[in-house]
């Protein structure tokens, strides 16, 4: 989101090759912020904190919704949330 708002604020100019430019820039540089996105969320998943994995993929999501990736990853963490959560249950 930090990304998101520091590139809006980013002035396109009057047109020409640098507007071309700036918007072939922006959209490289959210294309990053996700896959930043994705490698932490990957990683927290790998330390077993699954319910902050589940809220970067949340937010992946928000960001591009159409990312198979983030769906995916986001239903995984559910699935190990909901297995956690089991074990806790019946361990008690």
């Amino acid at each position: 989101m930090i990304a998101e708002t520091i590139l809006s604020r980013i002035p396109f100019g009057s047109g020409g090759l640098y507007r071309e430019w700036t918007i072939f820039r922006r959209k490289e540089l959210i294309q990053t912020h996700l896959r930043a996105l994705i490698d932490l969320s990957q990683i927290l998943f790998i330390k077993a904190d699954s319910l902050a994995a589940k809220e970067t993929f949340e937010k992946i999501s928000e960001m591009d919704p159409f990312l198979e990736v983030a769906h995916g990853e986001h239903t995984r963490c559910l699935s190990r949330l909901l297995e956690v959560n089991s074990l806790r249950t019946n361990g008690e």
